[in-house]
C-alpha cells in the first residue's frame, strides 16, 4: 500500500527525508524526529496524570530499547507482554515493537491460554506489570523465559515506567538485519476457537497507522480517548496511528470507567474512538458525545492495511 502525500508529509517532514522513501520508516526514527523538532508537543494524556511529550515519549522508547537489547532481545525474537490497559502498555509496546517483535496478549487469559500463545509464538522473553498477579509469569518460568517487570512512575508523565528483568542474560548486540523483523504480532478474532497471529512489519505498522489516519481524519491538531483494550489490534493501531501523525492520546483503564464519554468532555477529546456498536454503551447517566467530538466506532479492520469506521 502507497503511503498518501498528507501522511509521508508528516513523517517525511520530521526525518528529512523523501516521500519516496516512505517504506523506510521505522518507529524509532519518526519518534525520535518528533522529539527533536516538536520535544514539548503533548503525545500522551491520562487523567491525574502529568502530560508526556515526545521528548520524554522518545526517551522512554530510547531507555526500553537499550534495557531489551542489554539482556540479549534481538530484533528477531518475539516479546510477549501482558499489562493493563493505560499510558504505560502504550509506551511500552511502541519501545519493543521498536526494538522487537511485540505480541501483547489478554491479561484475562488463562494458564493454559497463555502456554498455548507463548509455544505458538516462540517467545523469547514476556513483560509483566509488577505488582499485578499474571498466569503468564507462571508460564514464563517453566518455559525458562526472562521475564521483565515494568514498574509504572505514578508521580511521573503518563506512561514513564522503569523496566526490570529478573536473570541476567547476556547482551547481543543489534545488527541491521534484525530491522526487518521488528514489529507486532497481534491476536484477531477468527472462524476458529482461538485466535488467529498475525504479524506486522514496521511498514506494515506505517500503512495501517495510515489507513487508520484517513479514515478518521486524525491530524497534528487532534486529541483522541482511545477506549479500545490495548490488547486487541484496534486499541494498539490506534494508538500508534495516533503517535506516529503526532495528534494527542488519551489512555486510562477507561473500558473499565462506565464513564467514558463524560471523560472525553473532561480530557477535551477531538475524537472518540471504540469498537463497540453503540456509542450508548459507553455513557453514564445518559451522558451524551460531547459536542465538539466525533465518536468512531470499528466495526471492522484488515490487517492488510483496510480500515472500516462509522
Amino acid at each position: 500500500m502507497e503511503l498518501s502525500s498528507r501522511f509521508t508529509s508528516v513523517v517525511a517532514e520530521s526525518l528529512q527525508l523523501s516521500t519516496s522513501n516512505s517504506g523506510k520508516f521505522s518507529i524509532r526514527q519518526a519518534l525520535e524526529a518528533y522529539a527533536v523538532r516538536f520535544p514539548d508537543n503533548v503525545a500522551i494524556v491520562a487523567p491525574a496524570r502529568v502530560a508526556l511529550t515526545f521528548a520524554a515519549l522518545y526517551r522512554q522508547l530510547d531507555q526500553t530499547i537499550h534495557t531489551l537489547y542489554g539482556a540479549g532481545i534481538r530484533g528477531n525474537d518475539c516479546v510477549a507482554m501482558v499489562l493493563p490497559d493505560g499510558p504505560e502498555a502504550a509506551v511500552a509496546f511502541t519501545g519493543v515493537a521498536a526494538a522487537a517483535i511485540c505480541a501483547p496478549l489478554n491479561p484475562r487469559f488463562k494458564y493454559d491460554e497463555f502456554d498455548y500463545y507463548l509455544m505458538q509464538l516462540g517467545a523469547k522473553a514476556l513483560v509483566v506489570q509488577s505488582g499485578v498477579d499474571s498466569a503468564a509469569v507462571a508460564v514464563a518460568y517453566k518455559r525458562n523465559l526472562p521475564v521483565f517487570k515494568l514498574t509504572p512512575v505514578l508521580d511521573a508523565a503518563a506512561g514513564i515506567f522503569i523496566l526490570n528483568i529478573n536473570a541476567a542474560v547476556p547482551a547481543i548486540p543489534p545488527t541491521d538485519s534484525d530491522r526487518a523483523s521488528r514489529g507486532l504480532v497481534l491476536l484477531t478474532s477468527g472462524t476458529t476457537s482461538r485466535s488467529k497471529l498475525v504479524p506486522l512489519s514496521e511498514v506494515n505498522i506505517f500503512a495501517a497507522a495510515h489507513a487508520i489516519q484517513q479514515a478518521l481524519e486524525i491530524s497534528s491538531n487532534d486529541r483522541y480517548l482511545n477506549v479500545a483494550h490495548l490488547f486487541y489490534s484496534q486499541g494498539i493501531m490506534l494508538s500508534l496511528a495516533s503517535l506516529l501523525v503526532r495528534s494527542q492520546c488519551s489512555l486510562s483503564d477507561f473500558v473499565r470507567s462506565g464513564a467514558l464519554l463524560s471523560m472525553a468532555t473532561r480530557i477535551t477529546a477531538d475524537v472518540v474512538l471504540g469498537c463497540a456498536d453503540d456509542p450508548s454503551h459507553y455513557s453514564d447517566s445518559g451522558s451524551d458525545v460531547p459536542r465538539r467530538s466525533r465518536f468512531s466506532t470499528f466495526a471492522s479492520y484488515s490487517l492488510g492495511g483496510g480500515t472500516v469506521a462509522r
